[in-house]
């Protein structure tokens, strides 16, 4: 049975802490970070899930909510 690398890393306390500060507070200005979002395209070779994950990361670092 094989396992998926994500489980045969151990998380930390620090790798925790640090992907919940990227995810949820905006590093850099918020006039830097609200021109990424209005900006973002998916790239050319870009997985659609990872682009959705930019995209609400973003969302979720600028406080705007989803319409529906």
């Amino acid at each position: 049975m094989n396992e998926s690398p994500l489980f045969l890393v151990t998380p930390t306390w620090d790798s925790f802490r640090d992907d919940f500060k990227e995810h949820y507070y905006l590093g850099g200005s918020y006039e830097d970070q609200y021109m990424r979002w209005t900006k973002l395209r998916q790239e050319r070779d870009q997985a659609v899930p990872k682009f959705k994950n930019i995209f609400h990361t973003l969302c979720t670092k600028l406080g705007i909510k989803d319409s529906k």
